[in-house]
């Protein structure tokens, strides 16, 4: 009698767990993916492309393991002392991602550090979907990473058609 009680209990919360561990897992694993790539765009000293853009994007996946294709923005900031406000030098968006422009980046820019006069960062944000393997606690979800850093060799990232 007590194991009809106790074994239902003991699947649904070993069930459980592997759901929540594996949403950490995705999390985890975008979140170290948008640092690797916003690390490897800080280190550019030439211009990139959309290909450049793209080739980043079937990293974030690869490096993921998502089952689904994933989206990823990166965005090219830069502070006008002048005009007092952040303006976009370039943005590109994978798949049907629009890119920001200096009008739409007011939905990011809380999220962006104080620049000094003539400063540039660049911003990438990464989407992951995510699909629990078991219907426990969890719901499909996107997993959304926000990360952004300083050129590092250069004053700023050159954009090429």
């Amino acid at each position: 009698v007590e194991a009809v009680v106790v074994i239902p209990f003991l699947v649904w919360s070993f069930l459980a767990l592997f759901a929540l561990t594996d949403v950490y897992r995705s999390q985890h694993a975008n979140t170290t993916s948008s640092y690797t790539i916003v690390d490897a765009l800080s280190r550019e000293t030439e211009a990139v492309n959309a290909a450049y853009i793209e080739g980043l994007n079937n990293l974030h996946t690869q490096m993921t393991r998502a089952r689904a294709a994933t989206k990823m923005r990166a965005t090219h900031v830069w502070f006008d002392g002048g005009d007092n406000r952040l303006e976009v030098r370039w943005s590109y968006g994978t798949g049907e991602l629009p890119a920001l422009t200096t009008g739409t980046l007011s939905q990011i820019s809380a999220r962006i550090p104080t620049l000094a006069n003539g400063e540039s960062v660049i911003v990438v944000e990464t989407w992951m979907p995510y699909s629990p393997i078991v219907d426990y606690l969890v719901d499909d979800m996107n997993i959304y990473k926000l990360v952004v850093s300083r050129p590092r060799y250069a004053p700023t990232i050159a954009w090429a058609n």
